[in-house]
């Protein structure tokens, strides 16, 4: 499959990870803009990168996987400039691409409390949210959230919930949801 095919449907506003060539460490933000020549990514958090930083960076679409040498050509606060400095690679994706959601609220049942979070982020298995309270791997909860195209209710388990500066980061996988909301689901992870 040609990479460029789909370069800009398939891969904006999809998760996209680097990590830096110096000393491996991870960052992870949002695909706004992608050419041939270089990437606009925005940043979950102001993270300490530098112009002439560089990386090897990966991103997972609807139908496929790239993967590319890049360097940091511009940083304005979580906004960063990627110019693409080796080939890209496609293959077949390893995970559910992450499609990016802002200000939906959602409604975290646990041991009879509720918790008020904001997504980031859904795909057709999981989601990632922001919450002010921690939640523990392996809980199970359930949630509510009144989508544009309509209600969800489903049950998730905690993946991860790593403490960023503004709360928690935290990750969920769906486990049980009904017909209707798997519709429903499946469109907003689309």
């Amino acid at each position: 499959m040609e990479w460029g095919l789909n370069l800009q449907s398939g891969f904006q506003n999809v998760r996209v990870r680097l990590q830096r060539t110096t000393d491996a460490r991870f960052f992870s933000g949002w695909m706004r803009q992608i050419t041939a020549d270089g990437a606009f990514v925005d940043l979950i958090v102001d993270e300490e990168i530098e112009v002439g930083d560089e990386f090897y960076a990966n991103a997972t679409g609807k139908d496929q996987s790239i993967a590319f040498a890049t360097k940091c050509v511009l940083k304005q606060a979580t906004l960063i400039s990627l110019k693409v400095s080796g080939p890209v690679t496609a293959m077949a994706p390893t995970e559910p691409a992450r499609k990016f959601v802002s200000g939906q609220e959602i409604t975290l049942s646990l041991y009879g409390v509720d918790i008020v979070a904001k997504v980031t982020d859904v795909s057709l298995t999981g989601m990632g949210l922001i919450s002010a309270e921690p939640l523990k791997r392996g809980e199970q909860v359930k949630f509510t959230m009144q989508s544009s195209i309509g209600l969800v209710r489903g049950e998730a388990e905690v993946r991860y919930s790593k403490p960023i500066p503004y709360g928690y980061r935290v990750g969920l996988k769906v486990t049980l949801v009904g017909r209707i909301e798997q519709a429903i689901w499946n469109r907003l992870a689309a």
